[in-house]
């Protein structure tokens, strides 16, 4: 079973540079032996048909991991909707600290 790791394409405005976090913990669980990729939608400027087509079309992934800025919560909405969709056998984690501040919202996008 697969792991991939998402940055979320967002309309910032800042500088494209990597996400140190998703870096960080695809150490650790390549470590672990899991195996795991990233995909960078802001650093790689990816769209987000390009970002779901990529994680729904890898038969081997079993678990989403994504990571969303303030900027980016609405793009992480719309990757998770759609990748549990069409693979509601994916398990979807997000991380950061974000959507902590309203988790029952973002709770029901995952969890439907």
């Amino acid at each position: 079973m697969k792991t991939i790791l998402v940055n979320p394409p967002s309309s910032s405005f800042r500088n494209a540079e990597e996400h140190l976090g998703i870096a960080y913990l695809k150490g650790f669980l390549k470590k672990q032996r899991f195996e795991v990729d990233i995909i960078d939608g802001y650093l790689l400027q990816l769209n987000l048909a390009d970002i779901i087509n990529m994680i729904c079309k890898d038969k081997d992934v079993g678990i989403l991991g994504i990571s969303p800025s303030i900027d980016s919560l609405k793009e992480a909405v719309k990757i998770s909707a759609e990748v549990k969709k069409i693979r509601p056998d994916v398990v979807i984690c997000w991380g950061g600290i974000s959507h902590h501040f309203q988790p029952k919202r973002y709770l029901k996008v995952i969890w439907q």
